[in-house]
């Protein structure tokens, strides 16, 4: 998760390894990458992105897919900083919400990333490995 602070760390330890790596798009962990005034559906009052309990209660989708697609391209941005390339696949991190399945596979498409995420017609949501309904 590119917007983590061991971030950089982390990929000097490995970038240079024989392995695959994954933009592995974070909206409830941490601190945004995008100004948190542009994306305020993503963000609480501190400025920090809203966890993933509140998705998980929600009773409908506040992410609003045009701040989101701030958010996933300055991580995407982010991404390519630290690596100097694209990343091998892209993915979503423990998130409920459709118009973040739906951004996510936008951008993927729009920059021919491999979308190894669920689609969002695959069910309600995606979390810690598990599909709820």
């Amino acid at each position: 998760m590119v917007n983590m602070p061991t971030t950089a760390h982390g990929v000097e330890l490995l970038k240079n390894e024989p392995i695959a790596f994954s933009q592995h798009t974070n909206i409830c962990v941490g601190k945004p990458l995008a100004d948190h005034d542009q994306i305020p559906s993503l963000v609480d009052e501190e400025g920090n992105f809203k966890s993933s309990k509140m998705y998980r209660e929600a009773t409908e989708d506040f992410v609003v897919f045009s701040e989101v697609m701030l958010e996933i391209e300055a991580q995407y941005q982010r991404f390519l900083d630290l690596f100097g390339r694209k990343p091998d696949y892209f993915e979503g991190h423990a998130v409920t919400s459709a118009n973040y399945f739906k951004a996510m596979e936008q951008f993927a498409a729009e920059h021919g990333l491999k979308y190894s995420g669920l689609p969002q017609s695959q069910g309600r949501f995606f979390d810690r490995g598990c599909l709820y309904r």
